[in-house]
């Protein structure tokens, strides 16, 4: 396959890891997680826990395409640093939200900004 057409397959799957960047960092900003919102990060997770297989085998053609692999091992370096990262970042998320709704009855609140921001994804 032709290199060039690799590296826009990669770029999307970068725009991916933007994505849930933002998305990490909109519930990091809010005091609480709700229970859906923990749903949902759950949900993402999964998903984008599965997109590294995909990433590690278009990087690895990449590599062997390249007429300078060491400028992909540092862009692989990269981007599975932040894929990790992230990673970490989700789970964390997820063990505080866990246990902050087994200490209360009705589980966590969700601040309006967060709520609205939630709510307008599904319109």
């Amino acid at each position: 396959m032709d290199i060039d057409k690799l590296v826009k397959q990669r770029s999307g799957i970068k725009a991916k890891l933007t994505n849930f960047e933002k998305y990490i960092a909109m519930l990091s900003s809010s005091k609480f997680i709700s229970e859906l919102q923990r749903i949902d990060l759950e949900g993402r997770l999964s998903k984008f826990e599965a997109l590294y297989d995909i990433f590690d085998a278009l990087q690895m053609e990449i590599e062997l395409a390249s007429a300078n692999p060491e400028n992909e091992y540092v862009e692989r370096n990269q981007i599975e640093e932040r894929y990790h990262s992230l990673i970490a970042n989700a789970r964390s998320q997820l063990r505080t939200s866990g246990s902050e709704c087994k200490g209360s009855k009705t589980g966590t609140t969700m601040d309006s900004k967060s709520e609205n921001q939630m709510v307008s994804r599904f319109r």
